[in-house]
């Protein structure tokens, strides 16, 4: 088929399969020499250190199985090998990621022409974590990625984990965190480019904004539904991020949060922001005043009390396309008002859920010119349906509408279904 391009120098497959098979004996030693160096790092460690522990079993070593044979002949059936492809009129580069399993502990490893690694990634589960450091250099210098989920990390692991020196994507979740008591100093990590916490339990919780901002080259921050925190006022308040290039920020919490806002988020480089919180009335203003973050493109927020104070909070964010806006409280406000109505408004994606929608709400959504995509969930509305008919005719054949009523308003599913006819917009009962 490549022949008839007659000017074609390179090709590149990635994690492509071939019908016909063509066994490679290179193929086939790179995946048992690849398989064989992660076994005995994981072999070794257990005979040394036991650095792997089960958290389930009264923290006994993993029982690491021997290698099995088939499972690498599996590895090398599943892909093309250059010999498929032999041609001296053009080069084939072959890119594939293979998994190699080893009970609690998996790598999934990304590699180039079945003979270099581009970069692994490093999952581990239900596990207490010590320590992290690998007698292989091969791996430390690869490891781009480390996944962990239902663990528990000691603050060893804290400390090494940032001597991997080329590390950029650090995700924990449901997890148990020790930080230690004292004051750290954490190896300054100037590759790391994202730091996910969701759902875990924090000792010395305090200590985190060390850990954190020895990252100070970190674009993406997620900080999710962690247990029995009071992130808030650290973050907002005391301003305890230093996290001066940081581009995407997600953050909620549980509880209501009082405080007002300070120096964190005076930041422009923030290009994503999601935060969730129950707040006071005035806070959304109180977020964006003083024209912070000014190059906002996507805003995520929920749980908010909005009201008359957070007016036009949002006017000046002319680069925003996407805006989510979930289970806020208007009161004695309506959505429309925290912009200018007056002015164009560049948003794009547009997602509410459990607001309550009004007739100038409907009305300012008809003014959006650039909308692509709506979502509206609903449990309350103030507008009539020929207000809506009138804005999904007009954006019919450029607009993707989804609309969805609670279900005490399931009756009113097959008249608006009558009223729009079948075309592409969905609604739906919730």
């Amino acid at each position: 088929y490549f022949k008839n391009f007659t000017c074609l120098r390179d090709i590149y497959l990635f994690h492509s399969y071939g019908e016909y098979k063509v066994f490679s004996d290179k193929s086939y030693t790179f995946i048992k020499n690849l398989v064989s160096l992660f076994y005995m790092e994981i072999i070794e460690d257990q005979k040394l250190t036991s650095r792997f522990l089960k958290i389930t079993n009264n923290n006994k070593p993993i029982n690491i199985a021997p290698i099995n044979m088939h499972s690498i002949d599996s590895l090398n059936k599943i892909f093309i090998s250059q010999e498929e492809f032999h041609s001296e009129n053009y080069q084939i580069y072959l890119s594939d990621t293979i998994n190699i399993s080893f009970s609690n502990i998996e790598f999934k490893v990304n590699i180039l022409d079945r003979s270099k690694i581009r970069k692994i990634e490093m999952h581990i589960y239900n596990i207490y974590v010590d320590r992290i450091y690998f007698e292989s250099l091969y791996i430390s210098k690869n490891l781009k990625g480390f996944q962990i989920h239902r663990a528990k990390l000691s603050s060893k692991f804290l400390f090494e984990v940032l001597l991997l020196s080329n590390l950029e994507t650090i995700v924990i979740t449901d997890s148990t965190i020790t930080f230690p008591k004292h004051t750290t100093n954490y190896h300054k990590h100037l590759l790391m480019n994202e730091l996910s916490i969701i759902g875990c339990v924090l000792e010395n919780q305090d200590r985190i904004f060390e850990f954190i901002n020895s990252m100070p080259k970190l674009k993406n921050l997620t900080l999710l539904s962690n247990i029995d925190t009071d992130f808030f006022i650290k973050i907002f308040e005391n301003n305890m991020i230093k996290l001066s290039l940081l581009e995407k920020f997600h953050f909620s919490e549980e509880g209501t949060c009082d405080s007002g806002f300070l120096d964190f988020l005076n930041n422009d480089s923030i290009i994503d922001l999601n935060v969730g919180f129950r707040s006071k009335e005035g806070s959304l203003s109180e977020l964006f005043g003083n024209e912070k973050m000014l190059n906002i493109e996507k805003l995520q927020l929920e749980y908010f009390k909005i009201g008359f104070k957070d007016r036009k909070s949002i006017v000046n964010y002319k680069k925003m396309h996407y805006l989510h806006i979930f289970e806020c409280d208007f009161y004695q406000i309506s959505f429309s008002e925290l912009f200018d109505k007056n002015e164009e408004c560049a948003i794009e994606i547009l997602t509410l859920i459990n607001i309550t929608i009004r007739k100038c709400d409907i009305i300012f959504l008809s003014r959006l010119r650039k909308l692509r995509s709506l979502s509206i969930q609903t449990k309350y509305r103030f507008f009539d349906y020929v207000d809506l008919f009138r804005f999904v005719r007009f954006y019919s054949s450029k607009l993707n509408i989804e609309i969805g009523f609670h279900q005490l308003l399931w009756s009113e599913k097959h008249k608006f279904k009558e009223i729009f006819g079948n075309n592409q917009h969905e609604i739906y009962v919730i």
